[in-house]
């Protein structure tokens, strides 16, 4: 179901953006929002636990400089080439960081995203599906 949820996504989003242009997306992202939120109460059920766990702040400040300093490098590397230093640095911290964030989420209670997540069919097919290149 993940996938063919993301598979529809991407290819709506792409016929909305040639049709309408890109800006569009974000007016149906608003609209979507507008008709989900008020029948979020009445289908989701409370999920709140009786102990409040704790920030995951190691975890969320490893993921998010190591996702940013990699979106850098990567955005970077387009108008001045891998071979930069800039480009290198970045990217070698972004995946340090990542790293960083894969070995504190293993030794954490409360984790900020529960590691077999990550193993489950469906999300493996989807990161297969985005990082493969095109043909």
């Amino acid at each position: 179901m993940l996938s063919l949820g993301f598979t529809v996504g991407m290819v709506a989003g792409g016929v909305l953006t040639d049709v309408l242009g890109r800006r569009s997306t974000m007016g149906m992202l608003a609209l979507f929002a507008l008709i989900v939120l008020p029948l979020v109460p009445g289908l989701l059920p409370e999920s709140r636990t009786p102990e409040r766990p704790r920030l995951d702040v190691p975890g969320a400040v490893t993921v998010t400089g190591g996702l940013l300093s990699v979106i850098y490098a990567l955005s970077t590397a387009a108008d001045r080439g891998f071979g930069h230093v800039d480009v290198i640095a970045t990217l070698a911290a972004g995946l340090a960081l990542l790293t960083a964030f894969a070995l504190v989420e293993s030794r954490t209670r409360h984790r900020w995203s529960p590691c077999r997540c990550c193993a489950a069919a469906p999300w493996r097919g989807a990161t297969w599906a985005v990082w493969s290149p095109s043909p």
